[in-house]
């Protein structure tokens, strides 16, 4: 799934073969730190709230509202976005785009192929590519994704992807 989307969520250029494994990569990583591959909905928080994380890259309400606001601005992402969401080259996003914050996220809580399309275009919002390396791959996470405030670490972020991916490749 991270594979495909990374090929094919893309704004005007596609990625080059290795720059999309590299996507790919990112995405598990990211999914195996955030939610042990497991969780839809981050501990803690209750269903009919926007606070939290949800779905398995435990995406949270600023980057659905950023992601949204995005796709809405630039029509070439959001068909490549609905593309590969829905596998049909007609779809458009125009049903998620009339949803209100919470409704997306509930979707992103059960549907994993959103939560991996949100992961996605939350690092398509740094303008810097992401690296190849593993070690690199888990700083661009904590800086990026998880940011300063957050729980994920470097160390956590390798030693999931030893335990939950490396494990399975």
């Amino acid at each position: 799934m991270a594979r495909w989307c990374a090929l094919l969520v893309h704004g005007t250029h596609a990625p080059s073969p290795q720059y999309a494994e590299d996507i790919a990569r990112q995405l598990i990583g990211t999914c195996a730190t955030e939610s042990d591959l497991t969780a839809h909905r981050q501990i803690g928080y209750r269903w009919d709230t926007t606070d939290g994380g949800w779905g398995l890259w435990q995406v949270q309400r600023g980057s659905v509202r950023d992601s949204l606001r995005r796709l809405r601005k630039n029509p070439e992402l959001a068909r490549h976005a609905a593309v590969w969401l829905y596998q049909h080259e007609e779809a458009n996003l125009s049903e998620i785009f009339q949803m209100t914050e919470l409704s997306v996220l509930r979707l992103i809580g059960g549907w994993r192929e959103l939560g991996c399309l949100f992961a996605r275009l939350h690092y398509m919002r740094e303008p810097s590519a992401i690296p190849e390396g593993l070690t690199e791959q888990a700083a661009y996470y904590k800086r990026v994704y998880n940011t300063e405030h957050g729980a994920g670490t470097v160390e956590k972020y390798l030693a999931d992807w030893y335990r939950l991916v490396d494990a399975h490749l």
